[in-house]
């Protein structure tokens, strides 16, 4: 007899329902199958999610109020994405593992912009 393999929730850590991508009773299907609504702790996710995790494009809205919307891969932001926030200001531009890195704007509340290349969350040129 072959133990079987128990996937966990990326989000609250519930173990999962058998032969499905969500977790037991924080997730319901919206549309079809495809996509999904998570929700934990005053955090949610609404996209595609692949074992548990984040997987193409989604939106992330974190407890503080930041919000991301982008493409998602292995549960981390990568690729271009669109981040609100609580303090007003947006970044427009590329992620890597859930930071500024790449080409991108960030926004300022007062309108002031940084436009260029990010390394590490860190604005270089």
């Amino acid at each position: 007899m072959h133990d079987k393999e128990v996937k966990k929730c990326f989000f609250c850590g519930e173990e999962m329902l058998d032969n499905e991508n969500k977790c037991n009773h924080r997730s319901s299907v919206q549309n079809n199958e495809w996509h999904q609504k998570v929700s934990w702790l005053g955090g949610s996710y609404t996209g595609y999610i692949k074992d548990g995790k984040p997987y193409g494009t989604g939106t992330l809205s974190l407890p503080g109020g930041t919000v991301c919307k982008g493409d998602w891969v292995e549960g981390k932001p990568l690729g271009t994405a669109i981040v609100y926030y609580p303090s007003g200001g947006i970044y427009e531009g590329e992620l890597i593992n859930g930071k500024r890195n790449g080409y991108g704007t960030y926004t300022y509340p007062n309108g002031k912009k940084l436009q260029g290349k990010w390394e590490n969350n860190h604005f270089i040129e």
